[in-house]
């Protein structure tokens, strides 16, 4: 029985030190310009979104800063992250005038860590490292930090979603919802390639009938940032529904070149709830679901 003892305390000594041995911060964020990471719906297997990095620099603090390019129906478009010297990292979903007020990761926080991923006037969304494992991925040893995202304001609090960041490949998935699930399905990192990913030319060469909307953030309090691309010039309405089908506003209704555009949509005068935004182009009919939280 002793010998047994002793056989079981020194596999599980074995099993602590293997795993308590950490992996660098900056390794749940590896980026070099040219790598891509690309993602797939988990339940019905449509690709969601393709991120590329496209170029790096240093500033005289330290700071690095990594731009992307983003192509999919979640969040298209190019931005910019900032790497500081503390391992924060943070996300500016805009090259023009970047603002940095989106703490995406502490890549060092350890379990239970909580952080501010961003403050409105009216509420606040935190992230909290809630789990810290050992896993594979693509025949690799990793270890994966799970962080669950909650707003909280004057009404409650409100699950946002989880992101699972592994170690040497960053975002591994991404749960929105319980109808939005995103996997690492393929990438290409420091020139070596896991899984499947579709060609860059494929990605940078989106079909004809490609136009989406969405919007950033979502759920939101009082105002979000509406995004669509159109692939053809087109006359283009974008309006909000309620849930009965009744149009309550109209944000634009224009003729645009083809491109990717942004606009602010105020919600004051809203009720919380769930509403519809729905671009109309020459050939498209596009709806997307957007959640008031007041």
């Amino acid at each position: 029985m002793k010998n047994v003892n002793l056989f079981l305390f020194i596999m599980g000594l074995n099993t602590f030190c293997l795993f308590s041995q950490t992996p660098d911060p900056l390794d749940f964020w590896p980026n070099h310009p040219g790598d891509i990471w690309q993602y797939r719906q988990m339940f019905t297997g449509e690709l969601a979104f393709t991120e590329t990095f496209q170029k790096d620099s240093t500033d005289i603090s330290g700071n690095k800063f990594v731009w992307y390019k983003r192509t999919g129906l979640v969040q298209p478009g190019n931005g910019l992250y900032k790497l500081d010297t503390s391992y924060n990292l943070f996300q500016s979903f805009s090259l023009i005038n970047p603002i940095f007020n989106v703490l995406l990761y502490k890549l060092d926080a350890d379990s239970g860590d909580i952080w501010i991923y961003l403050k409105t006037p009216d509420d606040s969304i935190f992230a909290e490292v809630i789990d810290i494992y050992p896993s594979t991925i693509y025949g690799n040893s990793v270890v994966i930090k799970k962080i669950q995202y909650t707003r909280y304001s004057s009404t409650g609090q409100f699950w946002v979603g989880n992101r699972y960041i592994a170690s040497g490949f960053g975002l591994f998935k991404w749960e929105v919802e319980p109808s939005d699930v995103f996997y690492l399905s393929g990438a290409f990192i420091d020139s070596t390639l896991y899984g499947t990913i579709t060609s860059v030319e494929e990605i940078n060469q989106p079909p004809d009938n490609f136009d989406v909307i969405t919007n950033y953030p979502n759920p939101f309090n009082s105002s979000t940032i509406i995004s669509y691309s159109i692939s053809k010039n087109s006359d283009i309405n974008i309006s909000v529904y309620d849930l009965l089908g009744r149009k309550l506003k109209t944000l634009t209704n224009e003729y645009k070149q083809k491109g990717s555009y942004e606009i602010n949509f105020e919600a004051n005068d809203l009720a919380t709830g769930i509403y519809i935004i729905v671009l109309r182009t020459d050939k498209n009919f596009i709806n997307h679901k957007i959640l008031l939280l007041k």
